[in-house]
């Protein structure tokens, strides 16, 4: 449950990062904030060095939605992107 802890600074910036890509399309701050997310993220798996077990690795459920919520949302604006409503 520590591990649990440690990263949920990680799920807040990656909650925080995929409001900037519905609410913005601005490609400075959606790189900056996608960067400083995939660090977080980088740096978090150092922690599998410590994991025996497979309930250890839930942890990394939350970034597999929010990598997948992520891609799915540049896919359909990037779909939407010449079209006129």
């Amino acid at each position: 449950m520590v591990l649990l802890k440690e990263t949920v600074g990680t799920y807040i910036t990656g909650f925080a990062m995929l409001l900037h890509l519905v609410a913005f399309k601005n490609i400075i701050g959606r790189c900056l904030i996608a960067t400083i997310y995939g660090f977080a993220f980088v740096v978090s798996i150092v922690a599998i060095m410590g994991m025996t077990t497979w309930k250890d690795l839930m942890i990394y459920v939350p970034h597999i939605v929010i990598i997948s919520v992520a891609i799915i949302i540049l896919y359909k604006q990037h779909d939407n992107c010449g079209k006129y409503k």
